[in-house]
């Protein structure tokens, strides 16, 4: 499985549709951490509550995510290393909408390092099984994705690194990215050090906390704008992007 347990944020009438076997406590309105959804026997209910996630809030955190373990490290040296380069340029902005540093790494390729390998494959298990899902499968085309975009980052904390609200489909590229999964490496983070990813969802906002082996899956499409906040330490995390391959070749 991919993590202990999965956590998500959800007002009572949500809870009370799609988890209607869970008695849990909630809070009604903007929240800023998410609090434990169940604990995960298996790969199988941990896609469910993903899944239940997805559909009630368009956003799912899981923590304890066993597979991120060395992530923090091999992410430390690639930028101790100087192979993290300006996200503004590397993304090819015109304006100053983000502050951090980043690396495309091949999406595919087998040749990543072996931290990042566990990572991909964890998650591509969990993504495997949302396809299949009632109610999911309209949103995912009733295909399974594929991995198409993996991004190494760093917001350096020295530069209050930041990234600007955003979406991440915005229909210009020749496949369409349906998913966001970012992986979390950060040992030791607390509210004060800032880094949150800051989702701007309808009626709300929710700040989830850059915390060591935890794992956001969102909708990349305009249901989730979503922004980095202002970082006090160095900030890094693991960018995957799933897409819907519809019309094109894949080899």
């Amino acid at each position: 499985m991919i993590g202990k347990h999965l956590e998500m944020i959800v007002e009572g009438r949500d809870l009370q549709a799609h988890c209607t076997d869970m008695l849990l406590p909630y809070a009604r309105g903007q929240l800023a951490e998410p609090f434990p959804l169940c604990w995960c026997a298996s790969s199988n209910d941990e896609s469910q509550a993903v899944g239940a996630a997805l559909r009630a809030q368009h956003y799912a955190c899981i923590d304890d995510v066993e597979a991120c373990t060395g992530l923090h490290q091999c992410l430390a040296d690639m930028h101790s290393g100087g192979e993290l380069a300006p996200g503004e340029i590397l993304a090819g902005m015109q304006q100053r909408r983000r502050s951090d540093l980043m690396r495309w790494l091949p999406a595919l390729g087998a040749d990543l390092q072996p931290a990042i390998g566990r990572v991909l494959r964890a998650v591509d298990r969990l993504i495997a099984g949302l396809a299949g899902q009632k109610g999911l499968r309209e949103e995912l085309h009733g295909l399974p994705l594929q991995r198409n975009e993996v991004q190494a980052t760093c917001y350096p904390g020295s530069a209050n690194a930041h990234y600007v609200r955003h979406v991440d489909e915005t229909g210009q590229s020749a496949t369409r990215r349906v998913l966001t999964c970012i992986a979390y490496a950060n040992p030791n983070w607390s509210h004060g050090d800032g880094g949150e990813l800051r989702l701007h969802l309808a009626g709300k906002t929710v700040d989830i906390t850059p915390r060591d082996h935890r794992v956001v899956i969102f909708f990349s499409d305009a249901r989730v704008p979503h922004e980095v906040t202002p970082s006090k330490k160095d900030r890094y995390a693991l960018s995957v992007w799933y897409h819907d391959m519809t019309g094109t070749d894949i080899a």
